[in-house]
């Protein structure tokens, strides 16, 4: 955490997008790093899903039902291949990162 000992209100070492992206003159606009964050965000939801579906269309949904119809001794082709499980994991990496929120609901 940055300057968590400290308790100062500001912390020295945050670096906002917009001190990243602009000039120095037009550094610190907060509707800037909103809209930074918010199209990184949904760029990165979308190349998770367009990986999930044009690579790995058995990666799609949580899995459960297609594991459960897999142990009851139905054969599902390539669903337990290599490429669904890395799809799989490099899209909910990847979906993590665009900040949406996976898994069960707490």
């Amino acid at each position: 955490m940055c300057c968590v000992e400290t308790r100062v209100a500001a912390c020295e070492a945050w670096t906002d997008w917009s001190s990243v992206i602009l000039p120095a003159q037009m550094q610190s606009t907060f509707w800037f790093n909103y809209f930074v964050y918010v199209v990184l965000g949904t760029l990165l939801a979308l190349l998770a899903s367009y990986l999930c579906v044009t690579y790995s269309p058995l990666s799609l949904g949580s899995g459960i039902a297609g594991t459960k119809v897999v142990l009851g001794g139905f054969v599902i082709k390539n669903f337990l291949a290599g490429t669904t499980l890395l799809i799989k994991s490099l899209g909910l990496v990847i979906a993590v990162a665009s900040g949406l929120s996976l898994g069960h609901p707490m």
